[in-house]
């Protein structure tokens, strides 16, 4: 029940379709509610609030998706925010490993911390840290961790428009 109607082929796009999945689950109490991305003008409303500039495009100008994701981000009310792309998928070789748990004890530890990302699967595994060497990480976008009042403490963040859209990605825009 938890997957698309076999009807509905990757390729293509059926709005409605989804919506009816959606519906479905929000009334089996799979999810708890549906948050749809701004439009319009609550775009430019949605872009001043975390960049101080009015964009037109939901997107980047290279495509990345600013709109939803912020939104999503909004909607949120807890402390943390894990903030997953749905087709990521995690490795655990210890099933008792709290990786989630790891994540908050970083953002824990550093006061300056705002995101904590999922650490990547590797021979050994690797201690925490800020950067490695070169240079700070980047925001992780496949899965953070975001520590919302400190995330939402450090707008505006810097970005410039390009023809009406943000030239950077949100994340890139924190990473800046």
């Amino acid at each position: 029940r938890w997957l698309l109607p076999n009807y509905l082929k990757p390729d293509e796009a059926d709005y409605e379709a989804a919506r009816a999945v959606l519906l479905s689950l929000l009334a089996d109490r799979v999810i708890d509610r549906i948050v749809f991305a701004p439009e319009g003008e609550d775009v430019a409303d949605l872009t001043e609030r975390w960049f101080a500039l009015r964009a037109a495009d939901a997107h980047s100008a290279s495509g990345a998706p600013i709109a939803s994701s912020l939104t999503g981000i909004e909607a949120c009310s807890g402390d943390y925010i894990l903030h997953v792309d749905d087709d990521l998928l995690v490795a655990r070789r210890d099933r008792d490993h709290d990786y989630l748990a790891e994540m908050v004890e970083a953002l824990q530890a550093d006061p300056k911390a705002v995101c904590s990302a999922l650490n990547i699967c590797q021979a050994e595994d690797q201690e925490w840290s800020t950067a490695d060497g070169r240079g700070p990480w980047r925001v992780e976008v496949r899965c953070t961790l975001l520590h919302g009042a400190r995330l939402r403490a450090s707008r505006p963040w810097p970005n410039e428009l390009d023809d009406g859209a943000l030239r950077r990605s949100w994340h890139r825009a924190l990473d800046a």
